[in-house]
């Protein structure tokens, strides 16, 4: 009979241990899912915050205008209109907003013709600066730029080059008055 009070009690202690075994595994379960869960809330709510900041920052009924009126050269005798100024300004021109005071006076005139310009000083249009001009060509492979030089362009080909300083402004005084 000792032998079966001691089996009993050696299985209730048994059942004990595994109790106990099983409560730590739960618990210890339980704590990995809801340390899982509270990091996926904390992402959750850094990412609504940062979600929430953007569109306060960008406005939705923001225009976007874009601007025709800055070319590159390859771009000089393709344009729509047939007859058309183009100002190519070089790189080291301190009268570019002269020019420009003069070329925004001709425009609000309403049967102007168009004006675009150049900067030789950026990216693609660095390729047409030379030593020596070549101006009235029909392709433009051809051009060649020295300085700031204002271009007349009629049907898709040079008709009038003009290159220094006095002479555009001169040329450009005209057109306003």
């Amino acid at each position: 009979m000792n032998t079966v009070i001691y089996m009993a009690k050696k299985n209730k202690m048994s059942q004990r241990e595994i109790s106990t075994s099983e409560v730590t595994n739960l618990t210890k379960m339980f704590g990995t899912v809801g340390a899982v869960v509270a990091i996926f809330i904390i992402f959750f709510g850094i990412t609504y915050l940062v979600k929430k900041e953007d569109e306060v920052k960008s406005p939705e009924n923001e225009t976007v205008a874009i601007q025709y009126d800055d070319i590159l050269v390859g771009q000089i005798l393709n344009r729509l209109d047939s007859n058309y100024y183009v100002l190519v300004v070089a790189k080291d021109d301190n009268y570019e907003g002269l020019y420009d005071k003069y070329i925004d006076e001709y425009d609000s005139e309403s049967d102007a013709y168009k004006f675009y310009k150049v900067l030789l000083g950026e990216g693609l249009n660095t390729n047409y600066i030379a030593e020596e001009s070549n101006l009235l060509v029909t392709k433009v492979s051809d051009l060649r730029f020295k300085t700031t030089t204002l271009l007349v362009i009629e049907n898709s080909s040079v008709k009038k080059a003009i290159e220094t300083k006095d002479e555009i402004v001169t040329y450009l005084e005209e057109l306003i008055s």
